[in-house]
């Protein structure tokens, strides 16, 4: 119980310190890319604009429909990405690890309660790894149907929009206006990618390869220490 509170509890901060970096990013491109230096009024950030660059640098998605025109906006936006996209990546990483965690133990509750088997599930990896595949495409259809009555698209277009979303692929031929609807829908959608690429990484299967690929590469490095000497 102590462990999970400590994991809790990073998490917390790690959301806190990543939503005061995205508020960050709001401010000083607000400030950069909204000034009255600025030559065309219609390239004019506000921090509606702000806050959808920073989270779609961060994430790394980049549909390219809000970029910097400034030089130094360009230029803090490179160090921007650098501080923010690996901070995404740990703080994604780790809900993705906590979903896993929490999979497991409503697995572990269903069986034990509600059908009354008091030993250990079977399978239980193959069931979290499925499970995390269903709410990924739970998501990505109820998050479809959301954003096509928010846009007035297609459903077919919104599919097509959040499978390219949450793969952080971003062509940028579809950019939501209801961006108050896609940020949060992106971030759990990236989130449940995390949940299944933690649920492959346990499967028994997976878990050989990669067992197997790292003694191959430890073999190799002791070869060519053996042939260096």
């Amino acid at each position: 119980m102590a462990l999970l509170a400590e994991k809790a509890k990073l998490l917390l901060i790690l959301f806190i310190l990543w939503c005061g970096y995205l508020a960050l990013g709001m401010l000083v491109f607000t400030a950069l890319e909204g000034k009255d230096e600025v030559e065309e009024e219609e390239t004019k950030w506000n921090h509606g604009d702000s806050v959808w660059f920073s989270f779609v640098l961060l994430t790394t998605v980049g549909y390219g429909d809000v970029t910097p025109k400034t030089g130094l906006g360009k230029g803090l936006s490179i160090l921007y990405a650098i501080f923010g996209i690996p901070l995404t990546i740990l703080l994604l990483r780790l809900i993705g690890l906590e979903m896993l965690h929490s999979e497991r133990r409503l697995i572990n509750a269903i069986e034990g309660r509600f059908l009354r088997r008091n030993r250990p599930p079977h399978h239980l990896h193959h069931k979290c790894f499925l499970l995390a595949i269903l709410f990924w495409l739970l998501l990505l259809l109820v998050g479809a149907a959301i954003q096509m009555l928010a846009e007035d698209w297609s459903y077919g277009d919104s599919l097509y929009f959040y499978t390219i979303t949450f793969m952080t692929v971003g062509f940028g031929d579809l950019v939501p206006l209801a961006r108050y609807i896609s940020v949060p829908l992106t971030m759990l959608g990236l989130a449940a990618v995390s949940n299944i690429l933690h649920g492959a990484a346990s499967l028994p299967l997976i878990r050989r390869i990669t067992a197997g690929s790292l003694r191959d590469e430890e073999m190799a490095e002791v070869e060519e220490q053996e042939i260096s000497v």
